[in-house]
């Protein structure tokens, strides 16, 4: 793997994103490894995924994307379809949100089960308004299912960027700590998650959050 590196240390898999995190068809595809791989873990398993750095993720690689041409919606839907398994995942899975998580890393971050961000650097950002870009259908649900309509009215159209304890705030994330504890905060929000039936966890996910994977194409 080239865009992350996973590690398995006392059954909890981390997912670090490498150079900035930025969305291109390598990191779908490499993101995609690392949850086969954990999927396939019959151990009492669970899953951080963080960045490295002063970044969890900066979305969409926009000159990736302009590479596209008339494929960069098919791109976008792969992304989706990514962000759709961590929904349904059977283990649990934290976003240890280390650094700047702007668009889709924002995303990746709300697909997650938790969120825990760092306190004292580092900004949760859907800056779509700045860009000129509007969201899929399906990233529309995630907002809406994983933020308040306050914050969201807030985030969307004005493109504020959250710091981590602005983040605790407004409950888009569910802890906020130091760097140094950030690891430790994700452990304990999955402590009470770990162990439990995958099938059945797996299945209660993809009710409650029917609602986001419809707008994916079956």
């Amino acid at each position: 793997m080239n865009s992350v590196t996973l590690n398995k240390v006392n059954n909890i898999y981390t997912l670090t994103l490498l150079r900035e995190g930025k969305f291109t068809d390598v990191l779908v595809r490499e993101i995609n490894e690392a949850i086969n791989q954990v999927e396939n873990d019959q151990d009492h398993v669970s899953l951080i995924i963080t960045g490295e750095g002063k970044n969890f993720s900066q979305g969409y690689d926009i000159e990736f994307l302009e590479s596209c041409g008339n494929n960069v919606q098919a791109f976008i839907e792969d992304s989706l379809v990514t962000f759709s398994r961590l929904l349904s995942l059977g283990v649990p899975s934290v976003a240890a949100i280390n650094g700047h998580a702007f668009g889709a890393g924002a995303m990746l971050s709300l697909a997650c089960d938790f969120r825990c961000m760092r306190e004292d650097k580092g900004y949760f950002c859907l800056p779509e308004v700045d860009l000129g870009m509007d969201f899929h259908p399906f990233m529309s649900a995630l907002i809406k299912s994983k933020m308040s309509d306050r914050v969201i009215r807030e985030a969307v159209l004005s493109g504020k960027r959250y710091s981590g304890a602005e983040a605790l705030d407004r409950q888009i994330v569910d802890s906020s700590s130091s760097l140094d504890d950030l690891y430790i905060q994700a452990g304990n929000l999955m402590t009470p998650y770990v162990g439990k039936n995958r099938a059945t966890y797996s299945k209660l996910k993809t009710n409650f959050n029917s609602g986001i994977l419809c707008h994916l194409k079956q």
